[in-house]
């Protein structure tokens, strides 16, 4: 059975809705499950676009063209989304690599490691 296209929409939709509602989560593993939902909605957006720009159909089809617009709306937005939980991966990796232990686990201050500029020199 073919869809309609105002239901390949809505089915596209669904999966944009789908790839904000994971980044809800701060993982990357979530974060890359939405991007490919995401990249999926705008494969189907592509399909949608190519198949009824050519044949009219978005002319004579009621709604089409909001709820082509209301999809790509809501592909910024999900697109944001995604933007700024790896944005705060990054941040976050640069900012625990970039900070000291203060206290080891048993509450004393940690010896501090050499670091690679650091010369053991002896007698």
């Amino acid at each position: 059975m073919t869809r309609t296209p105002i239901e390949r929409i809505r089915s596209a939709r669904s999966m944009v809705r789908a790839a904000a509602s994971l980044c809800q989560t701060a993982s990357l593993e979530e974060l890359a499950r939405a991007c490919d939902s995401l990249h999926g909605a705008a494969a189907e957006l592509k399909s949608l676009e190519s198949d009824y720009r050519s044949s009219g159909i978005a002319d004579r089809d009621g709604g089409f063209r909001e709820e082509i617009a209301l999809l790509k709306r809501e592909m910024t937005g999900a697109g944001r989304l995604i933007d700024a939980g790896s944005a705060f991966h990054r941040g976050l990796g640069v900012r625990i690599a970039g900070t000291a232990l203060a206290y080891s686990p048993q509450g004393s201050r940690p010896v501090a490691a050499p670091t690679r500029a650091s010369v053991l020199v002896e007698g």
